[in-house]
C-alpha cells in the first residue's frame, strides 16, 4: 500500500471515529502548512538568487584583476555563459522571483542584463524576452496586468496555477474558501456530497 493510500485510510478511519468533520480540518491544517513551507522556499529561492549575483560578481572581480580562482569557485559563477532558450527562461523566472514586483519588459531586460546574461547572442533579444513572458504568462507561471493597463508582469509560481486549477468550478465548492469556513458550513458540505 502506497504512503497516499495509507494516509487515505487513516484519514477515513479517523471521520468514522470523529465524524466527516475530520477531513475539513485536515484539509485546512495541510493547506496551513503547505503555504507556510512556500513561503519558506521562496524566502530561501531569494536568499540563494542573492548569493549566486554574490558570486557571480566576485568571480567577475577576480577575473578582471587577473586572480586565479580554483575551479569549483569558477563552476559556481554564470559568468560567461552563452544563454540559450531554456536558459533565458529559467533566468527570467529567477528576476521574477527575485524582484518580487509587477514588472515592465523593459526593466526584466535590463534586470537580466545585470545578472550577465547574454542577451547579445540573441539577434533581437527583446522579441525573446518578450516570447519568454508569453510561454511563461500561458503556462501559468506569471501573472499580467488586464488589458488597457500599461504592461507589467509578476511571479506567481506553480503553485498558483494549481490552486488556479483546483479553484475552477467542477464538483463543488471552491476548495480556497473552505479552509476559511466555519465548522458549521463544513459540515453542511458533506450533506452536498450525499446528495449528489
Amino acid at each position: 500500500m502506497s504512503e497516499s493510500e495509507q494516509r487515505e485510510q487513516h484519514l477515513r478511519f479517523s471521520a468514522k471515529l470523529h465524524g466527516p468533520q475530520v477531513f475539513q480540518r485536515a484539509l485546512r491544517a495541510a493547506s496551513q502548512e503547505l503555504d507556510k513551507l512556500i513561503q519558506q522556499r521562496q524566502r530561501i529561492d531569494r536568499q540563494i538568487m542573492n548569493l549566486q549575483a554574490t558570486v557571480d560578481s566576485l568571480v567577475k572581480l577576480c577575473a578582471e584583476d587577473g586572480i586565479d580562482l580554483p575551479i569549483e569557485y569558477r563552476k559556481l559563477a554564470n559568468i560567461g555563459k552563452a544563454v540559450s532558450s531554456p536558459g533565458l527562461t529559467d533566468a527570467v523566472r529567477a528576476v521574477m522571483k527575485e524582484r518580487g514586483t509587477r514588472m515592465r519588459p523593459a526593466d526584466i531586460i535590463d534586470a537580466l542584463k545585470v545578472r550577465g546574461v547574454a542577451l547579445e547572442n540573441f539577434s533581437n533579444p527583446a522579441v525573446r524576452v518578450h516570447t519568454t513572458l508569453r510561454r511563461l504568462l500561458e503556462a501559468g507561471e506569471i501573472a499580467r496586468t488586464p488589458k488597457g493597463e500599461p504592461v507589467r508582469f509578476w511571479w506567481v509560481g506553480p503553485l498558483s496555477k494549481a490552486l488556479k486549477l483546483e479553484s475552477r468550478p467542477r464538483f463543488g465548492p471552491n476548495p480556497n474558501a473552505i479552509a476559511n469556513m466555519s465548522d458549521e458550513q463544513l459540515a453542511g458540505l458533506s450533506g452536498l456530497r450525499k446528495k449528489a
